[in-house]
């Protein structure tokens, strides 16, 4: 079972929290929500926005504008930012 710290506990239930594209937290139209489960347990954990048809379009395109710069990096460098951008034990996000 997964165990969520407190500071994530607390990410998951601020409501809504959006789509992170292009740098920011963008809301779709609709206020429709999908479940997010454990994948241990199959329970619930919280549950996020679906995106409509306009927002993929935008993670598309973001991600499209994305590919030239990112796929000009080494695989360290890929490596670097991704591990910069995920929690460490000692931020406190993981139990």
């Amino acid at each position: 079972m997964i165990t969520l710290s407190p500071n994530v506990e607390n990410f998951l239930n601020q409501q809504p929290i959006g789509h992170f594209i292009g740098g920011e937290f963008v809301q779709p139209a609709g206020q429709e929500r999908i479940a997010v489960l454990d994948p241990a347990t199959a329970k619930e954990i919280t549950s996020v926005l679906k995106g409509d048809a306009a927002t993929v379009d935008a993670a598309v395109q973001s991600a499209h504008q994305a590919f030239p710069a990112w796929s000009g990096l080494s695989v360290d460098e890929r490596s670097d930012c991704l591990l910069y951008t995920s929690p460490s034990p000692r931020d406190g996000l993981l139990s």
